[in-house]
């Protein structure tokens, strides 16, 4: 698992979310936030998929702030669509002075949210290296 629920918010929905390398943090956060959503495909759907490519780019301090930019930027995207996106695999992760380039493809489609998540929370998130693990992690509270 790429991710675990923590029961330690009792209003929010909190998880920690781990990777090899910050790049694949990252893209198991996006992964994690559409699979807590209930974005999968149903239906039909699975013949219709359509890989979509697609850039941003935040202007952010740190690796924390870069990875609540865009949790919160695809959250905006799903909400204002009305469409739901998952199976994200980020193709390129650059920074040159405070903006991070990130370029992904994902899959999209209608689909039925099984929870309502208003926002992604800065509460507790702190990218960050744990060398004993071995692994990159962060906490992610989602305000539900």
């Amino acid at each position: 698992m790429k991710y675990k629920l923590l029961n330690e918010h009792s209003n929010d929905l909190a998880i920690e979310v781990y990777g090899k390398t910050k790049l694949l943090l990252f893209e198991n956060a996006l992964n994690a936030m559409s699979e807590l959503l209930g974005c999968k495909p149903y239906g039909n759907q699975l013949e219709h998929l359509l890989s979509n490519v697609s850039g941003t780019y935040v202007v952010s301090l740190d690796d924390t702030f870069v990875l609540h930019d865009i949790l919160s930027e695809a959250l905006a995207t799903i909400v204002r669509t009305n469409t739901c996106q998952w199976n994200f695999k980020i193709t390129k992760l650059s920074t040159y002075e405070l903006r991070t380039y990130l370029t992904f493809t994902y899959c999209d489609g209608l689909f039925k949210p099984e929870v309502e998540i208003k926002a992604v929370t800065y509460c507790d998130m702190n990218v960050h290296f744990d060398g004993r693990d071995k692994l990159w992690k962060t906490k992610i509270v989602f305000d539900t």
